[in-house]
Formats: C-alpha cells, structure tokens, sequence
C-alpha cells in the first residue's frame, strides 16, 4: 500500500519537522487546520510561520520513498483563515500554485 509522506516548514528554523504519513492530502490538511485553531498548540501561536508539504510517498510493500516535486498544501495563515471563515459561515478557495518554503 502507498502513503504519503508529510512535514510541516518552519519557515524561521528553516527545517522541516519531522515527516508523518497519511493516506490522503484532505485528512493532514484538516489536522493541520485543528492544530492551527488550537491555542494550546505552539504551531497556533504563530502560523505565519508554518506550512504543510507533501515529500514524497512511501510503498510499504517494498519499503520505498519516492521522491515527488514537494508540493505546499496550506500555509498556517490560510488554515487560520479557513478556520475563521468555518465559523462564520464562508467558504473560500486558496490558490495553491507555486509555493515555495517560507513564501
């Protein structure tokens, strides 16, 4: 079976946290959300900060990370945004082309 491979930017260390996997880019996408709408979680505190990135994906069939052209899902600040317009009542679209780390 094939999963992706995720990571979240840290745009002022410079790095990538620590990679995760999931089988689907809208289930991190919504996780990324609640971490963002959290106030106990420090990635909330500052989202202007953090972005969510596809790597790669994992065959966990034969062990193997294919590496795809990284791809940014959402940044902190639209997740915030979203986040924002769920509770009042608006749906927005992000355009999502052409990110880049800490763009």
């Amino acid at each position: 079976m094939k999963v992706q491979c995720y990571a979240i930017f840290d745009q002022c260390s410079g790095i990538y946290e620590k990679p995760f996997f999931s089988t689907a880019d809208a289930v991190v996408v919504r996780e990324f959300q609640d971490i963002v709408a959290s106030n106990e979680h420090p990635i909330a505190k500052h989202p202007e900060h953090y972005s969510l990135w596809r790597l790669g994906t994992f065959d966990n069939t034969n062990g193997k990370i294919l590496n795809e052209r990284n791809e940014c899902l959402i940044q902190g600040v639209e997740a915030r945004a979203l986040e924002n317009n769920k509770r009042d009542g608006q749906i927005d679209v992000v355009d999502q082309s052409d990110r880049k780390p800490g763009g």
